[in-house]
This record gives structure tokens, sequence and C-alpha cells, in this order.
């Protein structure tokens, strides 16, 4: 139940002498009449009494704040709450078919936003993913013909084209220590207020919509009602009388358009209603995937709970194994095998001896780029269909779909893995500047060369299944204080497993 902070002036006499015999220095009504004058100015609108609900079976995960902040309590108290979604988060989550993904505020300034594919690819694998309100109204807008359900005034003014810009639902707010606190109010509200004091007669048509004029003129972070209110005095807009009038009604009418839609969801989804219903025949599918998309569940997906992922383990094999480029020539050359619907090396090498219009090196490398992935001293030792076979093996395993998921990943790889990120734990909290995304690629490639017994060019990293030098620097970074500190790790891939 929830009722509003104004006429909740009774709250505390209901249990004005149950306070005796415990911790508290004053009766329950006397904090009551202390806090009640301060709540609207920390945007609180209404207290909720959330005892005796009703409790899901069905695991719900949910992005709330700074939208919903508490609001998961009331309805879905065995919700498992996590920050604003960004890129790889829905990927990172625990989630199997029958779970239910529910996206209400997602980051996309200071990092990636939630990609569609990787809602989609939860959705194919059995996901409920629902959303509202702000990144949530908008992803669901966006893929409501493939099965992502949406609930609330933002949401359906997305759907129907109604709001087109993604700054409708922009603020800027603070960090996880601050409680994602918003320092900036959302369009969408502001437009809300806007109609409501229309409604009311507090403004009037030309002044309602001078006033979402002039928010709109602003960046997003820029956008605070008071400070839209004392602008649109100054510029005309609202003459001194309206403007004062405004300020009171902002004050004493409250309203969150946000923070309503996420209400309405979560209410929906402790109900289960049908608007928040899985994905039925009626939704479109996507016809497969593309390779991106396996990687980010390489990168993103742990390969068990709370365990690393595939990618930490499969760079664990290619940096530290010894036969690490020939474990990456099997798996490019099965591929290609499979692709090919040939059985043998042999036949692959006439195969790609074969390839374009003439059966010579330089004809295939310009017609194909292949040179890329092979050196000056392969180019002028190895005969054509060699050159080619190398080439295409080192170019398809960085694309093979093998990468993401179709062979094992052995299990000391992932207990290394696991150890070195233990390791890098614990050195981010005893020498914060010695984290190794500090570590310079000049550092990098001096270790590497040491322990490979080899220069470390770019060639050498295509035999490890690396796409360029970057990629290897970016991979083996989190991997080096870790092996300086206790020695190169010994381990062999057991790729014909």
């Amino acid at each position: 139940m929830t009722t509003d902070v104004r006429s909740r002036s009774a709250l505390a006499g209901r249990h004005a002498d149950c306070y005796r015999a415990t911790s508290r220095l004053v009766a329950p009504h006397e904090t009551w009449a202390r806090i009640q004058p301060l709540l609207t100015r920390a945007g609180i609108t209404r207290i909720v009494d959330h005892t005796g609900l009703d409790e899901l079976g069905i695991p719900v995960y949910a992005a709330v704040r700074p939208s919903a902040r508490c609001l998961h309590y009331q309805w879905l108290p065995n919700a498992e709450v996590h920050p604003p979604v960004s890129h790889g988060d829905p990927l990172r989550i625990d989630v199997v078919e029958g779970d239910t993904l529910a996206i209400i505020d997602g980051l996309f300034f200071q990092s990636s936003a939630v990609r569609h594919k990787e809602l989609l690819y939860l959705i194919e694998r059995g996901v409920r993913v629902v959303g509202a309100s702000s990144m949530g109204a908008l992803r669901a807008a966006e893929l409501n013909r493939f099965g992502m359900r949406g609930i609330g005034q933002v949401y359906e003014a997305y759907a129907a084209g109604t709001l087109i810009a993604d700054d409708e639902v922009a603020v800027v707010h603070g960090d996880a220590d601050e409680g994602w606190i918003s320092y900036s109010d959302p369009l969408v509200n502001l437009r809300a207020a806007a109609e409501r004091a229309e409604l009311d007669g507090t403004l009037n048509a030309v002044e309602a919509a001078g006033f979402v004029a002039t928010a709109r003129s602003l960046h997003f972070g820029r956008r605070r009602a008071r400070d839209l209110v004392r602008l649109c005095e100054r510029s005309g807009v609202f003459t001194s009388r309206t403007a004062e009038r405004f300020r009171e009604w902002l004050i004493t009418e409250p309203w969150n358009a946000k923070q309503e839609d996420a209400r309405q969801l979560l209410n929906a989804l402790s109900l289960d209603t049908w608007i928040v219903r899985p994905r039925d025949n009626n939704d479109w599918r996507p016809e497969g995937f593309p390779q991106l998309v396996y990687d980010w569940v390489a990168d993103f997906q742990p390969l068990a709970p709370n365990s690393v992922t595939r990618r930490q383990a499969l760079n664990v094999l290619q940096l530290f194994a010894s036969n690490a480029p020939e474990a990456v020539a099997h798996y490019g050359a099965a591929a290609l095998r499979s692709a090919w619907g040939v059985e043998s090396d042999v036949e692959l090498i006439d195969r790609c001896g074969s390839f374009g219009q003439q059966p010579t090196w330089d004809e295939n490398a310009k017609s194909a780029g292949l040179s890329h992935y092979l050196s000056p001293l392969e180019q002028a030792t190895l005969g054509s269909g060699e050159l080619v076979a190398r080439a295409l093996a080192r170019h398809t395993y960085r694309t093979a779909q093998a990468i993401a998921g179709d062979f094992p990943i052995q299990q000391d790889a992932i207990e290394l893995a696991a150890e070195v990120s233990v390791y890098n734990e614990r050195l981010a909290t005893t020498a914060p500047n010695a984290r190794p995304e500090y570590i310079a690629s000049i550092t990098v490639l001096h270790h590497f060369k040491s322990w490979w017994g080899t220069d470390v060019t770019r060639y050498e990293v295509l035999r490890r299944g690396f796409a360029s030098l970057d990629e290897f620097v970016a991979a083996a970074r989190p991997y080096l204080p870790y092996a300086v500190s206790k020695g190169m790790p010994t381990i062999r891939w057991d790729y014909r497993q």
C-alpha cells in the first residue's frame, strides 16, 4: 500500500507506545515530525508499508536505480537488484530459461549502452526480458516485435513514435556510493509536469509549451525544473506571477513519470500479468546471430556462477600455453574443413591453393587481403597453397564460432584465470597505483618476449589467435602482475581432447 506523504501524518501515532524497551531515544511520532518537512526537498513523495506482501517464486533480476530506488521491496522482495545496466551486464547475470530480466535504468554516456542483440540473445534462450521507465522503455519499444515487453507511459510514447529522442529520459546522476541520486530532471518528467499544470490551470497552453521548449533547448545535464522556471521568467515565457505560482505547484504536486512507470512494471511482474508475458509465437525471431554476439558471450558470460568468463580462460591458453600456435591452427583448419566440406588437411591445402583467379600467392593475397596474417619470412619461403592455408586458418579462427563455445575450455585454464582474478582484486586494494590497466605496452612486450623466446610481433600474436598487437596487449595486461610476481604459468592446451 502506498500513500501520500502529506496524508501520512498519523504514521507514527499507531505505534506511539511501541518504542519502550528498544534503543529508540524518542517516540516514532516525534521522529516523523522531524523528518516530514524534509521529505519533499529530498524528492520523497510516498511512504510505503510493505509488510505482508506476497512473493514470487520465479527469480527476477532488476536494474532499478535511480528511477525506482527501493520500489522493488514492495512488489518483488526476492528480486536480485543490480545497478543501471550497460553493455555486457545482461550476459554477466546468471539468468537461465524461465528467469526474468527487468530493465529500468541504464548507462549510456560514461559507458556503452546495453546492446539490442545481447537482449535478443537472452530472449532467444527463454529469458523473459521486460522494460520500463528509462533505458528499459527505450529497448522495449525497439524490440517489442521480438518479444521484449514494455509497460508505462514512457514506453508507450516511444512505441507510438510520440517520443523519439533518447535524451527524453537522460539524467545526470551520482554513482553507487551516492545512491545513484539524480542531479538533473528527465525531459519526460518536465513534459508531464507541464501537461498536469496546464490541466489544473496553473499554466496556460502557451506557457506549458514554452516551458517544454525551453527544456528541450538545453543539454540534458542542465535540465532542472527550478532552474527552468527561472530561465522562463527571464526570457518572458512566464510572468513573475506565473513563475512563482508554478514554483509552488512543483513543490506541492510532485510527479515522477519514470518512477511511476517503474512502479507499474514491478507491480505487473508481481501479479504476472499478460502485458509482461514471455515471448510467444506471434513475436518475430532473429535469423541467427553474428559472430560479434558470440564474442560478447565469451567476454561477459561466466562459465559458472561467480566464475571467470570464457574469454579469460581462453586468454590464459593463448598467452601461456607453449603449444598455443598449434592449437590455433588446429581450430582454424577444423572450421575451414567444416565450412568447405573437406575432410583432410591435404584437401584443405589443395582447396586453398586454387583460391582466386590465379593459383598464385600474389593473386590470392590481392583478392582476399590475406597477407595481413603472414610474416615476410613465411611469404618468402612457403608455397602458395601452404601460405593461403595458414592465412585462412588464422583468419577463420578469429571469426569462427569455435572461439565462443564450440570447444571445451580445460579446467586448469579456468582455475588459473580465477586465481589471477583474485590476485588482481587484492592488488587493487593494497597497491591501487599498480593496477594492470596502468601497465605500459612496452612493458608487456618486454616480458612476453622473454617468456616466449621470440620477438612479440604482429605475426606472432596472430599465431596465438589475437587479431592485433593492441588486442594482445589488452588481453595480457591483467595477467602480467601475477606472472611477474609468481613466475610465468606453465600450461598446455589440450586441443585434441
